[in-house]
């Protein structure tokens, strides 16, 4: 897949690592639930997407200004007037809101596993969406985000461009090599390591072509394996004629 756009040129887009990145909310999913859960406890209202980047981003002071007064309203509302009392009622609410607080924190805290993909990006909670309903996930706009910024490879500028072309047109001429190797009847494992092993060779720090490989590969392997099969044969006759016979033959 390629795009070319102002001397920037996309190569490459890792689908996988996007699919592994965003496996991270269903690993992190419980831990939302109960962010959601005890935040909804503190009775300030349900849980939304605004109020929960405002968790992510800034902590939960400004949560707690408004827990607080709403308490404190709900107090005075029930007639105490004592500043005492209120305080002491207050004070029996920490309860409540350190147990949501707890789950923000660990939340903040949470790291996805990866097992044997060090390379891949834990998913930033700031593209998660908390839905009106009370669910959790990326929106559309947001996998196009992480695609971006963490699963897309672009060619900048025309020292990166020009390199990329000779290193396709290296491959094209590999592939040319391999497909007549093929039509010679060459047999070798099939990278391209092993062709530059076999018919090349360095000297003087300088790349040259091995003067017998041409030969070996065209005309020589082929007439090693026939002697190979000869003397396989050969031998096989020997042994049959020294084998005694069975006693079927008898």
């Amino acid at each position: 897949m390629t795009t070319t756009s102002k001397q920037r040129t996309l190569i490459y887009e890792d689908e996988a690592k996007k699919k592994v990145m965003l496996k991270d909310v269903s690993e992190m999913m419980p831990i939302l639930k109960k962010v959601q859960s005890t935040y909804n406890d503190l009775g300030i209202g349900s849980l939304n997407n605004d109020i929960f980047h405002e968790i992510l981003n800034t902590g939960t002071s400004k949560i707690r200004e408004r827990f607080n007064k709403k308490t404190e309203e709900e107090v005075k509302k029930a007639g105490f007037t004592s500043e005492s009392i209120i305080q002491n009622l207050l004070m029996g609410t920490d309860e409540v809101f350190e147990k949501f607080n707890t789950q923000v924190k660990k939340l903040k805290s949470f790291s996805a596993t990866r097992y044997g993909m060090d390379n891949t990006p834990r998913l930033p909670k700031e593209y998660i969406y908390c839905y009106h309903f009370g669910g959790f996930g990326v929106k559309d706009e947001e996998e196009e985000k992480i695609l971006e910024h963490f699963c897309r490879t672009y060619l900048q500028g025309p020292e990166e461009h020009e390199l990329y072309q000779e290193i396709q047109e290296f491959l094209m001429a590999a592939k040319k090599i391999k497909n007549h190797l093929k039509k010679i009847g060459y047999k070798y494992d099939g990278n391209i390591q092993s062709i530059l092993n076999h018919f090349t060779t360095f000297k003087d720090g300088e790349v040259e072509i091995k003067p017998s490989s041409i030969r070996w590969a065209v005309s020589g392997q082929k007439e090693q394996i026939a002697a190979r099969n000869r003397d396989r044969e050969h031998w096989k006759k020997v042994n049959d004629e020294l084998r005694p016979p069975h006693f079927s033959q008898l």
